[in-house]
């Protein structure tokens, strides 16, 4: 709980993971086993979701208290792209995710590589790790669904300022979440032709089965 600068000047007081919005990403392998402690520094209670973990993690994290930190251990088995976000329970989780407290869980495939990966043969050149979400002035905008100001990986024109580099021909794989919680994303990036895309960040393809 804490004030956090979002460039240009912008002061915003949030919530924050590690005392950042969005919190550090987190870069595991499948079948990994991740032991995670939660501790809270706040005044008010908190809790953790996370998505990458394939089991209600509330009932572990749900509500830690001031003062307070709870530590769970579990294994990643789906490979994907997913969310982590304060989950103290009730109403409070959107007001928490609201105020900055979430960020971006990387479950990379261990078995099977990439498509792209098996074209090039190596890995990429340059990978990118980037959240889109809001930041809402007050409750009312945040019903109405009218940001102050919609971000990538918490700054205000960050690649305006310190843009990503890459070389003519350089293989790059972005890993894109959109934590919103109201704005739509249509990510792509100009005179670009993606090779793959990947739904949910998963290596592994859905299916789905239609009934006359």
């Amino acid at each position: 709980e804490s004030p956090v600068s979002i460039g240009n000047g912008v002061i915003y007081n949030g919530f924050t993971v590690n005392g950042t919005i969005p919190g550090p990403t987190l870069l595991m392998d499948e079948g990994d086993v991740v032991e995670l402690t939660a501790v809270n520094k706040g005044e008010v209670p908190h809790g953790m979701s996370l998505h990458a973990a394939y089991t209600q993690t509330s009932k572990y994290f749900g509500k830690i208290n001031p003062g307070e930190s709870k530590t769970h251990l579990f294994r990643v088995t789906y490979p994907g792209v997913y969310m982590y976000h304060c989950a103290p329970g009730g109403h409070a989780i959107p007001m928490h995710t609201l105020l900055g407290q979430y960020g971006m869980m990387v479950v990379r495939p261990k078995a099977k590589k990439f498509k792209m990966e098996e074209v090039m043969g190596r890995r990429p050149d340059v990978e990118i790790f980037m959240v889109q979400h809001e930041l809402y002035a007050s409750r009312k905008d945040a019903v109405e669904g009218k940001p102050s100001y919609v971000k990538f990986n918490g700054g205000l024109f960050r690649y305006v300022t310190n843009p990503i580099k890459v070389r003519p021909g350089d293989f790059v794989r972005v890993n894109f979440l959109n934590v919103g919680p109201n704005i739509i994303a249509t990510f792509h990036i100009v005179g670009i032709v993606w090779d793959f895309a990947y739904w949910q960040g998963c290596r592994i393809p859905r299916t789905r089965s239609l009934a006359a």
